[in-house]
């Protein structure tokens, strides 16, 4: 009769022991999922209004800023082709992403003023819009 207690207590003793792993197994694997994290797309947006808003500042008060300059090209030009050729390469030129975006005009012209890269299969993107004047800029950066 002992015998049988004392095998009955080591099996009880291995299945407690079993469900513990198991239950340290189950915790572990919760902690390896990884969490997505939130600070990339708030980075990419931060990145947008970033250099929306380096566009449109101005470092003395007696400055233009950038958009101003392209809104008074346009503007002088009558919103011409050659004006917006103009502005298009200035705005290449400031710019100088390595990034998919485009660049658009979206009250007076209505136009897309550059863009670079393929950004139809794009799911992720932010967008950044000032305005300057009549004109509307929008910045739409593609990741």
């Amino acid at each position: 009769m002992l015998d049988n207690r004392g095998i009955l207590s080591i099996f009880d003793s291995l299945i407690a022991i079993f469900i513990l792993l198991l239950f340290l197994l189950i915790i572990s694997s919760f902690l390896a999922i990884p969490i997505e994290s939130f600070s990339d797309y708030s980075q990419n947006s931060k990145t947008s209004q970033d250099i929306m808003e380096s566009l449109s500042t101005k470092i003395e008060f007696n400055d233009t800023t950038f958009l101003e300059d392209i809104s008074q090209i346009l503007q002088e030009n009558h919103n011409s082709q050659i004006s917006i050729k103009k502005v298009s390469q200035m705005i290449v030129d400031e710019l100088n992403l390595n990034k998919t975006y485009i660049f658009k005009e979206t009250k007076v012209i209505n136009k897309v003023l550059v863009s670079n890269g393929d950004y139809i299969n794009s799911n992720n993107f932010t967008v950044a819009t000032r305005n300057c004047g009549d004109y509307s800029y929008t910045l739409i950066i593609y990741n």
